[in-house]
């Protein structure tokens, strides 16, 4: 006899008042206890392909499980099939603007768990749109998300700055930094120091160069060399701030900034290496 599928609610969008702000919330509503159990089991699973057949399971089960469109879409990512992740993100993305309404003006917090599956879904929309050169796509996503969640803590603000220096909009990467003024991600300390030096600010580029420097010291060795090589020297979860691998990591990503000799030589003579 086969299984009767479990009938879950549908998606739906609460506006509150908090504290005086106007806050979103999304309902995930009931009856998805047994997909979750199902999605936790496959998130531990090791096999790929397998992993991708039980997602894709899971949406034929329920069409608005949005985190197996992020986990289906983030596995298409690694492959580098971008455009199916688009997709992916993309169909996830409609499912959950269709019930915040038009009007809506409020946060959308991180701090709600029920907030974030939308949030990782903006988030991977806005990457597979930088991956398949689709700049302003993207940064129309991260402006999105943080209006919605200005606290950023998806750290928005670098993919963001990332986007900028693809276009040259070096004006809204100082504006972002300013925004995040305490901030020491590579990509704002950076992409402050990239910003000053194409405005031809030449002591406001010194000095954020040398800030850069203090907090992430590998990434000015790593892009003043003349070859570049990644070199794992062990097994780790993604990139250890402060590694060499996080140089390389942050070259590889702006490494059309770094082709130009003159912010080089400007990098090795101010920061005498």
């Amino acid at each position: 006899m086969a299984q009767k599928k479990m009938k879950c609610d549908k998606i739906t969008f609460k506006v509150a008042d908090f504290n005086g702000e106007v806050m979103g919330i999304f309902d995930w509503g009931k009856g998805r206890e047994d997909l979750f159990d199902r999605y936790y089991k496959i998130e531990e699973m090791d096999d790929p392909e397998k992993v991708m057949s039980q997602l894709q399971k899971l949406i034929d089960d329920d069409p608005e499980f949005i985190e197996a469109y992020n986990s289906l879409g983030w596995w298409e990512y690694q492959f580098q099939n971008y455009g199916n992740a688009v997709s992916l993100f993309y169909f996830a993305y409609d499912i959950c603007t269709e019930v915040i309404p038009i009007d809506f003006r409020g946060k959308i917090d991180w701090g709600f768990l029920e907030n974030r599956p939308f949030l990782r879904t903006m988030e991977g929309l806005a990457q597979s749109f930088l991956a398949t050169n689709r700049y302003e796509d993207s940064i129309d996503v991260c402006k999105d998300i943080l209006k919605y969640n200005p606290n950023d803590n998806q750290g928005i603000r670098a993919l963001i700055i990332e986007n900028y220096l693809h276009v040259g909009d070096y004006k809204n990467i100082l504006k972002i930094c300013r925004q995040y003024s305490d901030d020491t991600l590579p990509d704002t300390l950076y992409g402050k120091f990239i910003a000053h030096y194409r405005l031809n600010q030449m002591e406001k580029a010194k000095e954020s160069l040398k800030d850069a420097y203090v907090y992430a010291p590998n990434i000015a060795h790593e892009v003043i060399k003349k070859k570049h090589k990644f070199s794992k020297k062990e097994e780790t979860m993604g990139i250890i701030a402060g590694s060499a691998e996080e140089g390389f990591y942050f070259w590889s990503r702006t490494r059309h900034i770094w082709n130009e000799p003159g912010i080089v030589d400007y990098v090795k003579m101010n920061l005498s290496l």
